[in-house]
C-alpha cells in the first residue's frame, strides 16, 4: 500500500483537506434552509458561507487546489464533486470584488432579479466582473469546472451510449457548450469588452453566462447529503 494513502486507499492530503473543510459541509447538511429547499435564495446560500465554520474554506477557494484528484479512488471522487459543487456556488452566487466590499458586478447584477434578456445591463455586469482582479478569477474557476464537468458528463454518456448501443429503445443524449473554453480564453487573458460582447451575443453561449449565476440549489443539497452518509 502506498504509505501516503489509508485502508480506503485516500491520500493523507485528501483526507486533511477534507476534515479541514468539515465544519462548513455540515452547515449545509443540517441548515434549516433546506426544509423548503425549492424556496432557497442566495442570500440563504451567502448567509451559511458567511459562517465562521466555512472561514477556511472560503479563504482557500483561489488559492488552494483540490487535494482529492485520485481518478482510481471512489472516495477521493465524492470528496472532489462536493468541493467542485461549493465551490462553484460560492463563487457564482457570494463571490465579492477585490477590496471585498461589494458583490462581483454579475453576481449584483443577479442577486437584484435581472436577467440575461437585459442585453445592456447584463453586458456591463459581464465586462465590469472581468475587469475586477479578484471577480475575474472567481468566474474563471467557474466556467472551468462547469466546462471540465460538461465534458465528464459527454464521455459517460458517450461510454453508455456505446454499451446500450443495441438497445434500439434507450437513448441517451449528451451537450456540451464548446463556448465556454472561449470565455475562458478571453477572462484569463483580461479582454474584458470582448468577454462581454461574446457572452452576450444572440447564438451564443450566452446561456452559460446565466448558468453561472443561477445553480442548481438542490445539486449542493444531492451532494450534501451523499457527504453525510459517507463521509461525516
Amino acid at each position: 500500500m502506498n504509505k501516503n494513502t489509508n485502508i480506503l486507499g485516500i491520500n493523507k492530503e485528501c483526507l486533511g483537506q477534507v476534515w479541514r473543510y468539515s465544519s462548513c459541509v455540515k452547515l449545509f447538511i443540517s441548515s434549516d434552509s433546506y426544509k423548503d429547499v425549492k424556496n432557497i435564495t442566495t442570500s440563504d446560500i451567502c448567509n451559511i458561507f458567511d459562517d465562521k465554520n466555512c472561514e477556511a474554506f472560503v479563504s482557500d477557494l483561489l488559492t488552494e487546489e483540490n487535494k482529492c484528484i485520485s481518478s482510481t479512488s471512489n472516495h477521493e471522487q465524492i470528496y472532489k464533486k462536493i468541493h467542485e459543487t461549493l465551490k462553484v456556488t460560492y463563487l457564482s452566487t457570494c463571490s465579492k470584488t477585490k477590496d471585498n466590499d461589494e458583490y462581483c458586478p454579475i453576481v449584483d447584477f443577479m442577486k437584484n432579479g435581472n436577467t440575461t434578456t437585459e442585453a445592456k445591463e447584463y453586458k456591463e455586469a459581464l465586462q465590469s466582473t472581468c475587469e475586477d482582479v479578484t471577480c475575474n478569477k472567481s468566474f474563471t474557476e467557474v466556467y472551468k469546472i462547469i466546462y471540465d464537468t460538461s465534458k465528464e458528463a459527454l464521455e459517460q454518456q458517450s461510454t453508455r451510449r456505446r454499451d446500450v448501443s443495441v438497445n434500439a429503445n434507450v437513448e441517451v443524449s449528451a451537450s456540451i457548450d464548446i463556448d465556454l473554453s472561449e470565455a475562458i480564453d478571453l477572462l484569463e487573458n483580461n479582454k474584458c469588452t470582448s468577454f462581454a460582447k461574446f457572452m452576450t451575443k444572440e447564438g451564443s453561449s450566452a446561456s452559460a453566462g446565466e448558468l453561472t449565476t443561477k445553480i442548481n440549489l438542490i445539486s449542493i443539497l444531492v451532494f450534501s447529503i451523499i457527504s453525510a452518509s459517507l463521509l461525516f
